[in-house]
């Protein structure tokens, strides 16, 4: 099976971190004989320094170019999450071969809505994993507007993935409130 996996922010494991969720789930699929190929994009959300592949993983890694930002709530992490949904909906069409299925990470919804949208027109399944609350976790920081705003993406989201999965209980029960109908699993650390 082809399977793409859709997250901007884990390190990977060359940066001298330890690998994260979804590092580690492209090196498991891959190790299971499935073609993986892992999108991220070429700025470090933790380091916040643009990032270079030096060495390749089991998986396929695709590295987009993102626009840079200095802090975690900030405009231009907005402007650089919708830059990056376009840049990989322009990538995701150029490829000649497409997945069977997709993983996509919640946040950043921009991404998150792209892929969904992209699999749905294409026929492929895509699972939305949620790994934080958005845009809860923005209530008390952002205008009501802006929070309302994200809920509408959000809701899309939830509601066009074939299968939800996350990294809690509550967020699987978030998802159901926006009207998520595909299948839910909580899931724990890939191995």
């Amino acid at each position: 099976m082809k399977i793409w996996i859709i997250n901007p922010f884990d390190n990977l494991p060359q940066e001298g971190f330890r690998a994260q969720r979804y590092s580690l789930m492209a090196e498991a699929l891959a190790k299971r004989g499935h073609e993986t190929v892992l999108w991220t994009g070429d700025f470090n959300h933790g380091t916040k320094a643009r990032r270079v592949l030096k060495r390749s993983l089991p998986a396929n890694v695709r590295m987009l170019k993102t626009l840079p930002y200095p802090k975690n709530i900030c405009l231009r992490r907005v402007v650089s999450h919708l830059l990056l949904a376009r840049a990989w909906t322009k990538a995701a069409d150029a490829e000649r071969v497409k997945p069977d299925a997709i993983v996509v990470s919640v946040p950043p919804l921009g991404l998150a809505r792209a892929a969904v949208r992209w699999g749905r027109q294409h026929g492929i399944k895509t699972v939305v994993d949620i790994q934080d609350a958005w845009p809860e976790t923005f209530a008390r920081v952002l205008p009501g507007w802006a929070v309302r705003l994200m809920g509408r993406v959000a809701r899309e989201i939830y509601r066009g993935a074939d299968a939800i999965s996350a990294v809690a209980d509550g967020y699987l029960e978030l998802a159901r409130e926006y009207g998520a109908q595909g299948p839910m699993k909580k899931t724990g650390h890939v191995k």
